[in-house]
């Protein structure tokens, strides 16, 4: 796991331990920062991601490490921004992603704000 807001991080720490997960690795900092590290760390296994990026959206270097990610099967990738989300999957598909799915959820009835998640694989 990767956060940048401290007090969110506070919080998965709690409960990570809580729930006793003593399998989850918790980085603090950006995303763009540490993704390459991760990513580096899955020495040929096959997995899945999911993002859940800030309104403005992922950044330019963490786009082109998912691009590069070819252990990364599946991609979650969860906006709270239309703008943004339209904006990154246009740049996700440049590097290789391809959108499987898309599911909209109004956790805020009677708001304007809904939270989108697409589910990408290798295109």
């Amino acid at each position: 796991m990767i956060e940048e807001c401290r007090d969110s991080v506070t919080l998965a720490r709690f409960n990570v331990s809580y729930h006793k997960m003593d399998h989850v690795k918790m980085l603090v900092g950006k995303v763009e920062t540490h993704l390459p590290e991760v990513l580096a760390e899955l020495h040929g296994r096959p997995c899945v991601a999911l993002i859940d990026p800030p309104r403005g959206g992922l950044a330019g270097s963490a786009i082109e490490a998912l691009g590069q990610a070819k252990d990364l099967r599946s991609l979650f990738y969860l906006s709270c921004s239309p703008e943004s989300l339209a904006r990154d999957l246009r740049h996700l598909a440049r590097v290789g992603w391809q959108v499987r799915k898309i599911m909209p959820f109004d956790f805020f009835p009677r708001t304007r704000h809904l939270e989108t998640l697409v589910w990408l694989n290798r295109g």
